[in-house]
């Protein structure tokens, strides 16, 4: 591919990206769909992101792992679909056996109704939406800036491959960087939680003694 055309397609990408919507709550399906249609409808939304497709063995999984709660009967609703989508979103930073210690550890599931009232779901998948959504803007809008800096710099119409290599490279180190820092948090809530297991099973009913 020429240096133009390589240009062109980045651009195109950025455009299609910025003009990709992400479903809000109250646009997710809420009719009660089959594995297959679920299947599809992530896809849709995966497209073009480069991720690797869910797929209906780790759907399964993460049932059994109750990461996500049961279909009903055989039929995923709204909060399926809510899960599945952040699960979409960070099933390539997040493992599975790493994926209780962001949702939380506790009897009550995540998803569950609060005593507020307000479903748990719905308060992560609107965080989820808000931050995918920043987050992609910020990219986009550096990337775009790139390309216009470089070129500029360099007098031509279209940057040099070492240039773009040196962009791809500082976003995979900030990608990187992020991971770590996620992956550290998940880490020290873990071991805060095996602790307080630890304290009610152990002596944390001892009884203090007196002077």
């Amino acid at each position: 591919m020429e240096k133009e055309g390589l240009t062109q397609a980045l651009s195109q990408w950025i455009e299609q990206t910025q003009r990709r919507p992400i479903a809000g709550w109250e646009q997710l399906p809420d009719l009660g769909l089959y594995m297959d249609q679920v299947i599809t409808y992530l896809e849709r939304y995966n497209d073009g992101s480069g991720d690797k497709p869910m797929t209906p063995s780790m759907i399964n999984n993460y049932v059994k792992a109750q990461i996500i709660p049961r279909p009903d009967g055989k039929k995923y609703n709204r909060e399926h679909l809510a899960s599945l989508m952040i699960l979409s979103g960070i099933k390539q930073i997040v493992p599975l056996a790493t994926l209780s210690a962001l949702f939380g550890e506790d009897e009550k599931k995540w998803w569950e109704q609060s005593e507020e009232g307000a479903p748990p779901l719905r308060e992560w998948y609107t965080r989820f939406c808000d931050t995918q959504r920043e987050a992609m803007r910020q990219v986009m809008a550096h990337l775009s800036a790139e390309l216009t800096a470089q070129s500029a710099a360099e007098g031509e119409e279209t940057p040099a491959d070492s240039a773009l290599r040196l962009t791809a490279l500082e976003l995979i180190v900030e990608a990187n960087a992020r991971r770590i820092a996620a992956q550290k948090i998940l880490e020290l809530l873990s071991e805060r939680k095996q602790e307080l297991d630890g304290e009610e099973h152990g002596g944390g009913g001892r009884a203090e003694k007196k002077g």
